[in-house]
């Protein structure tokens, strides 16, 4: 009990701060959207920025999937080894990525030509000249992402948050400063130095657990180690980014426009999505990796049940609003300034085929971590190579006849095939997390997932002038609907987090 309230704690610190760092976002994409809207510069931008994060995601996920556990067993020989380890891998790695940097300054060209092959001579240097300078925030980015993971394996959670909080101020301050001499520069500009002020803020933090030094040396097997349990990763990765590529190349070709606003509807997800990931990936994966390194598997049978009805009910209402009210969010958010009425509808239809994703991406989000607890990086690598196969034949399939809506369908269709393979894989080659009796206890939250359902479809019959009171009403009639239902047939986990909650504020108060 005292562990699960341990986990609940930590899940909650991990809410505010991620909470607090979405809104710093929201307002940096309102800022962004209303000083610099949506040209051909931004696509070029995003395709130039797109294609970075996706390096830096595909690198720093392989990191996190393998520095944590590793760093975890460590633990277990004392605060010494972990250290010593940390500071090993932590040089090793950010060595190694200003190698990375160099090649990726050199062969720019050649990767610009390939993710953007419908642009012009003139967009093509352009985009060139944006990728070069967001590349060379990229040791720092990546040294960030390896302390936030060192960290949350001390159970210091929330630095990923911060990162973010870090890279809206800074944004937003470039933007503000700059934007009306330097245009889209300033939003270029602003991402190293983004980066560098959030590695300076982690390093602080956490050179006590690991720092840039050669004093333990740089031989370790458990260095190789890492390495080979990442890369599967990598590998996996790298599929996702053809995918990305793909999905770029044929949303260029769909209108002016079309790629910044995909981009700005994937924030809006992202919000939903990463809210409630974010806190259950990084509280649950040092758990699941500290009873990894156990063997113990009721243990993690038992943390993946108590996920999966989380994600379930937060899920439900979160992907029935976001489909209802995916106009009137992206009138409220971008609604204003140089952000044009066919940006506009593009965003709200690239977020409403983004809502259907909001479920299997987050329960992917935490199984994945669970394969990677046990050291099992390969499985996830092999059906995320599915995943990615069916996304690209569906985006090609359906972006003639959709367009915008065929590229982002693809997306959620092949999301729901991927995790129902993960689902069943892991079930038959780990452990039996879902069975009858796990499914029998789960009736409340799919009757709640009906009334939902029907609230939704007669709510969108309903026609309200003012975005702010239609998505108010609409919101907060599925909301109550919802845990009402759930309070009402004394749903066990629901009960178990009010009451958890209701005792914390019975003791402040």
């Amino acid at each position: 009990m005292k562990n699960q309230h341990r986990i609940y704690i930590d899940s909650a610190i991990v809410i505010l701060y991620t909470l607090i760092s979405k809104a710093v976002g929201f307002v940096k994409s309102m800022i962004q959207a209303s000083y610099l809207g949506a040209t051909i510069e931004t696509d070029a931008f995003n395709v130039a920025n797109g294609f970075v994060g996706n390096i830096l995601y595909m690198l720093s996920l392989a990191i996190a999937v393998s520095l944590v556990p590793q760093y975890t067993q460590h633990k277990l020989q004392g605060g010494e080894a972990a250290r010593k380890y940390g500071t090993r891998v932590t040089t090793a790695l950010m060595l190694a990525s200003v190698l990375i940097v160099a090649f990726l300054e050199l062969v720019a060209p050649v990767i610009v030509r390939i993710i953007a092959p419908a642009y012009s001579d003139d967009m093509l240097s352009l985009t060139i000249r944006f990728f070069r300078v967001l590349v060379l925030g990229f040791s720092f980015s990546l040294g960030a992402q390896i302390y936030t993971n060192v960290l949350n394996a001390e159970r210091a959670y929330g630095y990923s948050s911060l990162c973010s909080i870090v890279n809206s101020v800074v944004l937003i301050l470039f933007i503000l400063t700059l934007s009306d001499t330097l245009g889209v520069w300033s939003l270029v500009l602003s991402i190293p130095v983004s980066y560098f002020v959030q590695w300076l803020v982690l390093y602080i933090k956490g050179r006590k657990f690991a720092r840039l030094s050669f004093q333990f040396g740089m031989r370790d097997e458990a260095i190789l180690r890492l390495l080979m349990i990442a890369t599967p990763v990598l590998i996996s990765q790298a599929t996702v980014e053809i995918n990305q590529v793909v999905d770029k190349a044929l949303l260029t070709s769909v209108d002016e426009g079309a790629l910044t606003a995909v981009s700005y509807a994937a924030v809006l997800y992202q919000f939903a999505s990463t809210m409630i990931s974010a806190p259950l990936s990084s509280v649950m994966f040092t758990e699941l990796s500290d009873a990894g390194a156990k063997h113990d598997c009721d243990r993690i049978k038992l943390v993946l049940n108590r996920c999966y009805k989380v994600i379930l009910i937060i899920c439900i209402p979160v992907t029935c609003v976001t489909l209802l009210c995916s106009s009137d969010i992206v009138q409220i958010v971008y609604g204003h300034g140089n952000y044009g009425a066919a940006a506009i509808s593009n965003t709200a239809i690239g977020l409403f085929m983004y809502g259907l994703c909001v479920l299997p991406v987050c329960i992917k989000t935490v199984l994945s971590r669970a394969y990677y607890s046990m050291n099992d990086t390969k499985r996830p690598m092999v059906i995320g190579v599915i995943e990615v196969i069916c996304n690209i034949f569906l985006s090609i399939l359906f972006v003639k006849s959709y367009g915008l809506a065929g590229v982002v369908g693809a997306t959620a269709i092949a999301s729901y095939v991927a995790i129902l393979i993960m689902l069943i894989d892991f079930n038959i080659k780990h452990i039996k997390v879902v069975d009858k009796q796990s499914i029998q206890t789960y009736y409340k939250i799919f009757l709640s997932l009906l009334i939902c359902s029907i609230s939704a479809i007669l709510l969108s019959k309903v026609t309200i002038q003012s975005s702010f009171l239609s998505f108010g009403l609409k919101t907060a009639t599925v909301m109550i609907s919802h845990f009402l239902f759930l309070i009402i047939v004394k749903e066990s986990s629901t009960i178990g987090i009010m009451k958890f909650v209701a005792g914390k504020l019975k003791r402040y108060l």
